[in-house]
C-alpha cells in the first residue's frame, strides 16, 4: 500500500508540474489583472493542496514564477512582487490547512471506520495527540504540523477534533520554507540574465530543501 502511494504521488507529482506550467505560461499571456491572476493562483493553490498526493513545492514555485512575473511589472518591483507572492502563497497555505481540518477531517472524525483505520486509540496517535495540544509554537508540535504530509496532518488533526487556533499558530513557521521555495520560483524568471541572479536561485533553492527536509526530519524524529 505505501508503495502504491508513492507511486501515485510520483505521478501526480509530474502531472501536477505539467498543469501548473501550462496555467503559468497561459496567464502571463491572458491578459488579465494583477489582482485577479492572484485570485486564481490562490483558488488553483487551494485546489491542488485538497488533492492528497500534491505536495506543496509545485503550488509555491508557481506562485512565485507567475506573481513574480506579472507582479514585477504591476508593482514596479521585484522584491514587492515576491512579498506579494509570499503572502499568497502563505495564505494559501493556511486557509488549505484550515479547510482539511475543520472541513474534511472533522466530517470524517464522525465515521468510526475512519477513526479504526486511522488507529485514533493507538500509542502512536495518542502521542501525536498529546504533542499537537501543547500550547503556542512548541517544537516538536511545530515539525509535526510544518514537516508532516500537507493533507494527512491537516486532515488528521480535525479527526482527533484539536483547537483550530492551535493548529494554526503551529503551522505559522511554515512561512519560512514557503518564502524561500517562492523565492527560488522567482528567481527562475531571472536566470536568461545571468550574473547574481543565477547564484540567488541556486542559493534559494538550497535554502528550500534545508528547511523543508529539516521540517520532515523534525517531524519524523518528533
Amino acid at each position: 500500500l505505501g508503495f502504491a502511494y508513492f507511486v501515485l504521488q510520483v505521478g501526480v507529482l509530474r502531472l501536477t508540474s505539467v498543469f501548473l506550467g501550462w496555467l503559468n505560461d497561459y496567464l502571463k499571456t491572458a491578459g488579465l489583472s494583477f489582482w485577479v491572476i492572484s485570485v486564481i493562483i490562490f483558488c488553483i493553490g487551494m485546489i491542488m493542496f485538497l488533492i492528497p498526493a500534491v505536495p506543496g513545492v509545485p503550488v509555491y514555485v508557481t506562485t512565485g514564477v507567475t506573481l513574480g512575473a506579472v507582479g514585477e511589472d504591476y508593482l514596479g518591483s521585484f522584491p514587492l512582487a515576491m512579498l506579494w507572492a509570499i503572502f499568497v502563497a502563505f495564505v494559501t497555505k493556511l486557509a488549505a490547512c484550515a479547510f482539511q481540518q475543520k472541513v474534511i477531517g472533522e466530517q470524517m472524525g464522525n465515521s468510526v471506520w475512519v477513526k479504526a483505520t486511522v488507529g485514533i486509540n493507538s500509542q502512536a496517535v495518542k502521542a501525536i495527540r498529546l504533542i499537537l495540544q501543547r500550547p503556542g509554537l512548541d517544537k516538536d508540535k511545530v515539525m509535526i504540523l510544518c514537516g508532516g504530509p500537507d493533507w494527512p496532518t491537516s486532515v488528521l488533526t480535525g479527526i482527533l477534533r484539536l483547537p483550530y487556533f492551535g493548529m494554526m499558530v503551529g503551522t505559522l513557521p511554515i512561512v519560512v520554507p514557503v518564502a524561500f521555495t517562492v523565492v527560488a520560483g522567482g528567481c527562475m524568471l531571472k536566470t536568461d540574465q545571468g550574473g547574481i541572479w543565477v547564484s540567488m536561485g541556486s542559493l534559494f533553492l538550497t535554502l528550500s530543501a534545508l528547511s523543508l527536509g529539516g521540517c520532515l526530519i523534525g517531524a519524523a524524529i518528533a
